[in-house]
């Protein structure tokens, strides 16, 4: 059975399947200085020990912050793409525009932009606060407002 060595916090550090000992399999790695234990069983490093069990540890905030980001960012020029624009700030540049659909288009962008990551930043604070499980992807994005586009504005 592999052998997976914790620090001090119960998270698996490393992890071998061969038969060498755990003290010499730390003496080979420096890197693992600062080992507390050593625990039969299949982990991965990253995971967590707790009550006898291998878990995933619960996600790091400012990780997981930074990827719904992205995804927000992401979500909002695909869908100034599929209306013909290069990305969301392309559309919003056309707001002054002399051609009333698209000033009329650029400032619904806008307007719903906002709206959009004034409530994908609730939903992620509620997270970080632990009022609200972490959404699957699809659950997030089903928690934004739609974009509604003007039609026939001259």
């Amino acid at each position: 059975m592999p052998v997976c060595m914790l620090d001090g916090d119960g998270i698996v550090v490393a992890r071998w399947d061969d038969e060498d000992d755990p003290a010499v399999v730390a003496e080979k790695n420096p890197e693992l200085a600062g080992v507390e234990s050593f625990i039969q069983g299949y982990a991965v490093p990253g995971m967590l020990y707790k009550d006898g069990n291998f878990i995933l540890p619960p996600p790091d905030p400012k990780r997981l912050l930074m990827e719904y980001q992205i995804l927000v960012e992401n979500f909002v020029d695909e869908v100034a793409r599929d209306r013909g624009y290069s990305n969301g700030v392309a559309c919003v540049s056309y707001e002054t525009s002399t051609i009333a659909l698209w000033s009329a288009e650029a400032q619904a962008f806008k307007i719903w932009r906002d709206r959009v990551w004034g409530q994908a930043l609730q939903v992620l604070s509620e997270v970080q606060e632990g009022v609200r499980d972490i959404p699957t992807k699809g659950e997030f994005f089903d928690l934004l407002p739609k974009m509604i586009w003007p039609e026939g504005v001259f």
